[in-house]
């Protein structure tokens, strides 16, 4: 074995014991991975093959054609003659079909990122898979640090990535390259004579990522192999000192969370004594700042100046989606009336990036509550007795596909019409946010 498949096959190990162990319900027998046909994803794809054969689980391979370069189509068939002629993978192309000229540039890059995991996760639960492979590397670690250096990041922010993540309702990304550099991957390749596709877009200095990617280059590009050695090895003795701090930090976070503070899932919102909060002392800005991000769904979590002005002022303020209320002795978190997405669903939805709706039915429309469905819930009684109105107006109502009202779910509304034909085989609603437990390699 080399080093790098040896290193390959002791992450794997460590990945599926970790997920059998604390997620017993989440199937570890077929997986997806993601190939762009780059070598990072080629040298994914083969070394994760040769693990599957050996411990008998099944893999199917997705190249998303993100539409954005001429020989994209061309790279994506590429890969895909490769890998079911010459490796026997299953694998599937898929086309992102967007209009190029309204992507701006700043937003390409998230746009595409977007688009690729919505299309993964769709496949994955279309075939009721829980795991999604990718391969991110050593590299895009200290890409990633250097750049978020550069936005001043808090310590958390300089951490590695989790090589497990939950992305929502049980579909994890998982991650076992991020102690493999891309010197390895690409000797690997060579010595497999496999040749890959260079992504013109990762030089292109209209991105500050390249940018980073060409620096790093320059430095690890000396004669004494030792000065390049010590660059990389200063950065990632960083990354794991910030990867320490954070974890500590999270366990803290989910053992406060699950002694002092009241969730309530249905809504998605949280209340918490202010003296509580201040036993944690400097932590606090920390503890608010990632219950604010756990409850809100927002991509990133607030910023600490916005934490730590919250709690000076102890004024409500609106933040990361979230409103924070300071009511008597008590903190209330919920979700601001705005911004809620109207939207049409015919299989399932990760509604707002809190909620998990799914359906049997041909379609559904999954409305914000306004003060027409406000009207709506206390004429039918819905709502006569409900004190925290509150919560309603950043909450949603299901409606079918002429728009009629069949449930308020969170309160148990549900049409009488609706109860008859079963609500609760035809639609599943449930919170989609989850703590999962940071995983290095």
């Amino acid at each position: 074995m080399t080093d790098i498949k040896n290193k390959f096959f002791s992450n794997l190990d460590k990945i599926f014991n970790e997920i059998r162990e604390k997620y017993q319900n989440i199937r570890c027998d077929t997986v997806n991975v993601g190939i762009s046909g780059g070598a990072d994803s080629f040298c994914l794809v083969i070394l994760l093959r040769e693990y599957a054969i050996k411990h008998g689980i099944k893999i199917k391979a997705y190249t998303v054609d993100h539409n954005l370069r001429e020989e994209s189509s061309f790279e994506a068939e590429y890969v895909h003659k490769i890998l079911t002629k010459e490796y026997g993978i299953e694998h599937e192309i898929l086309i992102w079909h967007h209009e190029n000229s309204n992507l701006k540039t700043g937003h390409i890059e998230r746009a595409a990122r977007k688009a690729r995991y919505d299309m993964l996760i769709d496949c994955a639960l279309k075939n009721s898979v829980n795991l999604i492979f990718v391969a991110h590397n050593q590299d895009d670690l200290i890409e990633t640090y250097i750049l978020r250096r550069l936005k001043k990041s808090h310590i958390d922010g300089l951490a590695s990535i989790s090589a497990i993540r939950e992305l929502f309702n049980d579909i994890f990304i998982v991650r076992p390259m991020l102690n493999i550099s891309k010197k390895e991957i690409k000797n690997f390749l060579i010595e497999k004579n496999i040749s890959w596709f260079e992504d013109q877009s990762n030089y292109d200095d209209r991105f500050l990522r390249a940018k980073i990617r060409k620096f790093i280059a320059k430095r690890e590009s000396h004669e004494n192999p030792y000065d390049s050695w010590k660059f990389r090895a200063a950065i990632l003795k960083r990354i794991a000192f910030a990867t320490k701090i954070r974890v500590q930090k999270e366990n803290i976070f989910k053992n406060f969370l699950n002694l002092h503070v009241r969730i309530d899932y249905n809504f998605g919102y949280a209340k918490l004594k202010i003296a509580t909060l201040v036993m944690l002392q400097d932590l606090k800005y920390y503890f608010l700042q990632r219950l604010i991000w756990f409850l809100g769904g927002a991509e990133y979590p607030p910023a600490y100046d916005t934490i730590f002005s919250i709690l000076s002022c102890k004024k409500t303020a609106n933040v990361g989606k979230m409103v924070i209320k300071f009511q008597k002795d008590d903190i209330i978190i919920f979700r601001e009336q705005k911004n809620l997405p109207s939207v049409l669903v015919k299989n399932y939805v990760n509604y707002d990036n809190r909620f998990f709706i799914q359906t049997s039915l041909q379609k559904i429309f999954v409305e914000p509550i306004n003060d027409f469905w406000l009207k709506y819930l206390f004429d039918n009684n819905y709502i006569r007795n409900f004190k925290n109105s509150f919560l309603l107006k950043g909450y949603f109502v299901i409606l079918d596909s002429n728009k009629n009202f069949i449930s308020c779910p969170a309160i148990n509304a549900i049409d009488e019409e609706w109860k008859n034909k079963n609500f609760a085989s035809l639609i599943k609603v449930k919170f989609s946010r989850k703590l999962v437990d940071f995983f290095c390699l």
